[in-house]
């Protein structure tokens, strides 16, 4: 129904949105424009995240889309899923609209810290969704940090206890309204 991909800025605010576009060319003609569209030759915006953060992996799975997201300077990272993916495709007209069904604040107990997290990889095996986090670097101590200077005064212990280890996660979509989230590693 559609080839869908996410674009949008890594830093991730209403000035700068993350939308989901739809290849709207062909093999003949790649990069027509979409009737009404001229100035996203080839594609056509047919959903944002809002503010949900910066989409990093988009996957299609019962007849809807699942997008983990990196979190920001004002955002948690969450694991999000369309609405259904109508007949014909999501599209200009019949756009799609996403909600969380996974939020790492509800997981991290510091809420700067979680705003450091980034979900990457998603996989489905089995039935279930299958997803990894990320927690490069000094990432969470930068965002301490910019809230909080004077951790400067004791970095070295900021880093050591803001950093957090890769973690696994695993979800249960059968129910779409009542997701089952569980922790497999970390």
């Amino acid at each position: 129904t559609g080839f869908y991909l996410l674009v949008g800025a890594e830093m991730h605010s209403s000035d700068y949105p993350n939308h989901l576009l739809r290849w709207t060319g062909s093999r003949e003609q790649p990069f027509q424009a979409a009737s009404g569209h001229p100035n996203t030759p080839g594609f056509e915006v047919v959903g944002d995240l809002q503010d949900a953060g910066v989409g990093a992996e988009l996957l299609s799975y019962s007849n809807r889309l699942l997008v983990t997201t990196w979190g920001g300077e004002n955002t948690a990272a969450a694991l999000l899923q369309s609405n259904p993916i109508p007949p014909n495709g999501f599209t200009h007209d019949t756009r799609a609209r996403f909600k969380s069904v996974f939020n790492i604040a509800d997981f991290e107990p510091d809420p700067i810290i979680a705003k450091a997290w980034l979900l990457g990889a998603i996989e489905v095996y089995e039935d279930r969704i299958y997803w990894g986090t990320m927690h490069p670097g000094a990432q969470a101590f930068t965002h301490l940090m910019m809230k909080h200077p004077s951790v400067l005064l004791s970095a070295d212990e900021a880093v050591r206890k803001s950093h957090r280890q890769t973690h696994l996660f695993r979800a249960d979509l059968t129910n779409p309204d009542v997701p089952v989230t569980e922790l497999l590693c970390g």
